[in-house]
């Protein structure tokens, strides 16, 4: 199952996609930037055509995002509730970073006002709080599990074609017990980290509820989406980079090689993902602002 997470920034989106399966284990599937004014509607396009067409797996069969998170805050909260009340998109969702620790990873929704060309739409959109911090203490908490763990026991699984970058924003923070918070390190950038974390919630959306799934509910997965021998894979007609497409939402993976890791430790060698996007759209190299 996939869901995916959307920061918001004055010049760019940028978006995580990540693949969930049973045992509460994740896979990175993308991370991909687009650069724009998040207050030209344009932008808000572009974020549709990237999400929209489906992924296909090594087994052929196609697999669309379920839920996506974007968040609010900063400069642009009304332009994404707008965007959010258009729903374009499977289950989106505007959300907020919760201010006080301890929060579940994704609350209950209040009704929020939406302004927008001039025009008030009085509780137009849902917001949704998310527990960051709670996010967060799992993320690493399983990332730190991970490092000694057979491929097969891990949680948390990466593409092998993410830019050294994309780990060191992932590892951008550390938890300082005097303050009872996360505190970003001097000088990091923690995208990647924070769109990880509205990736998660977006599994817990209330019709999508990825994290309750059952035993039963990831074999019926597998029994749809990895239907027999794995389709081959065809190189790339030309010099583009490729797609990472995802895996099946289920322990696809498990026989694949993976060399452990941990946080701060560099990145990981992650699991060999490949194959394109259906209808020709080419995903770019992530880029990252500095």
């Amino acid at each position: 199952a996939l869901t995916a997470g959307v920061d918001t920034q004055d010049d760019r989106l940028e978006i995580h996609i990540i693949g969930h399966g049973r045992g509460d284990r994740t896979w990175t599937i993308d991370y991909h930037i687009l650069p724009g004014n998040p207050s030209d509607e344009s932008l808000w396009d572009a974020l549709t055509e990237y999400l929209t067409p489906p992924i296909i797996n090594r087994f052929g069969r196609a697999l669309r995002i379920e839920a996506t998170a974007i968040d609010s805050g900063g400069h642009h909260t009304h332009a994404v509730y707008q965007y959010v009340r258009r729903r374009r998109l499977p289950h989106v969702i505007a959300i907020k970073g919760a201010s006080t620790p301890g929060r579940i990873i994704l609350g209950r929704p209040s009704m929020q006002d939406v302004t927008w060309k001039g025009k008030l739409t009085r509780k137009g959109v849902q917001l949704y709080l998310v527990g960051t911090d709670t996010a967060k203490h799992l993320l690493y908490a399983r990332l730190l599990s991970d490092a000694d763990k057979p491929t097969e026991a891990r949680k948390v699984h990466f593409s092998d074609e993410l830019p050294d970058e994309y780990y060191e924003q992932l590892v951008a923070e550390a938890y300082n017990p005097l303050k009872n918070q996360w505190v970003k390190k001097k000088s990091k950038r923690n995208e990647t980290l924070d769109t990880w974390v509205y990736a998660l919630a977006a599994a817990h959306h209330p019709e999508v509820y990825l994290h309750k799934r059952r035993a039963a509910d990831w074999d019926r997965r597998a029994e749809m989406l990895e239907p027999g021998v794995p389709v081959p894979v065809e190189p790339t007609p030309d010099d583009r980079p490729e797609i990472v497409s995802a895996p099946a939402a289920v322990a696809v993976f498990a026989t694949l090689p993976e060399t452990p890791h941990a946080p701060g430790a560099g990145p990981p060698a992650a699991l060999p993902i490949s194959t394109r996007r259906k209808r020709g759209v080419v995903q770019r190299s992530p880029f990252f602002p500095r």
